[in-house]
């Protein structure tokens, strides 16, 4: 399976501002304002889940499970920052990654 590190530099390296993950859906960039899907099998909630979880640290994930949201930054050294939100919308954790370049 595809990592989050891969999917952000996907994004990154296509000229993208967003990642988009939801269940059922291929991962979505958002570039020059357009939503593309990347050429990827849809991902399931489980998997959405999974890479969304994954740039958390275990005090964020309590939050998270807690609140059913959460902001958060991140970093790939090297590559960007992002603002992450993730979130919980009708039973299926879905997020969204905006790119903050160095």
């Amino acid at each position: 399976m595809v990592t989050l590190d891969q999917l952000l530099e996907s994004c990154v390296y296509n000229s993208g501002s967003e990642l988009h993950l939801k269940a059922n859906s291929s991962p979505l960039v958002r570039i020059y304002g357009d939503l593309l899907p990347l050429d990827l099998d849809p991902l399931t909630h489980e998997e959405v889940r999974s890479l969304c979880l994954s740039a958390l640290t275990e005090d964020q994930k309590a939050r998270f499970e807690e609140a059913m949201k959460l902001d958060f930054a991140y970093e790939i050294e090297g590559i960007a920052r992002f603002h992450g939100n993730i979130y919980l919308q009708r039973g299926y954790a879905g997020g969204a990654f905006h790119v903050i370049p160095y």
